[in-house]
């Protein structure tokens, strides 16, 4: 059985890119990081706040979106 879970990290993709991820929170504060090995990227959301309205993942999938939109309006590969 397949768990999306392996060393400490998550697996997982969005549009068929595949990212590892690790969360993490505390009082007071949440965290995550997304790493993209294919497109060289990496991501990184660390956030003051208690009770958020908005997941710190779903902050850094918005970011990963709009490198990626950039990416592909500025006629580069999100990988270079």
């Amino acid at each position: 059985e397949d768990t999306h879970y392996g060393l400490g990290m998550g697996i997982s993709n969005v549009d068929g890119d595949i990212f590892y991820y690790h969360p993490g929170q505390g009082s007071g504060m949440n965290a995550i990081n997304l790493i993209f090995p294919e497109k060289q990227i990496s991501i990184t959301v660390i956030r003051n706040v208690s009770k958020p309205k908005t997941s710190s993942a779903e902050i850094a999938l918005y970011a990963y979106s709009q490198l990626r939109k950039d990416s592909a309006s500025n006629g580069h590969s999100a990988n270079k």
